[in-house]
């Protein structure tokens, strides 16, 4: 403030404020960075969820097409195919739980952003 040479009070005021207020703005936009940062993370591991949920999705598929096949086995065949159908409808319960958690947390950090003042 003395680098500024003579100014009046006002001045001197001003320049506080407007020195405070930069300081104050720098913190939030540091705050948003972070919150930005941690989103595109969230939104990889989504991304990354949505692959791994179509892949065991596949599965399922290929699990269930192999259950039709064995209709006119044995029922040990039978058996198994219901087993391994079973397995592959937890896996994906357990994904899309996965998935809509993620998604969630997503939401939640968009809306973050889209309070951040312009």
């Amino acid at each position: 403030m003395g680098a500024l040479g003579p100014a009046s009070p006002s001045q001197l005021e001003e320049v506080s404020r407007l020195i405070n207020s930069s300081r104050r703005i720098s913190l939030q936009l540091a705050e948003e960075k972070e919150m930005a940062v941690t989103l595109r993370d969230k939104f990889s591991a989504l991304v990354k969820g949505l692959a791994q949920t179509a892949h065991v999705q596949a599965l399922l598929g290929k699990t269930l097409d192999s259950c039709e096949e064995k209709e006119t086995q044995t029922s040990g065949a039978v058996e198994q195919a219901l087993q391994d159908c079973t397995v592959r409808i937890q896996n994906i319960r357990i994904f899309i739980t996965y998935t809509q958690n993620y998604f969630l947390m997503v939401l939640k950090g968009s809306q973050k952003l889209h309070s951040v003042p312009y």
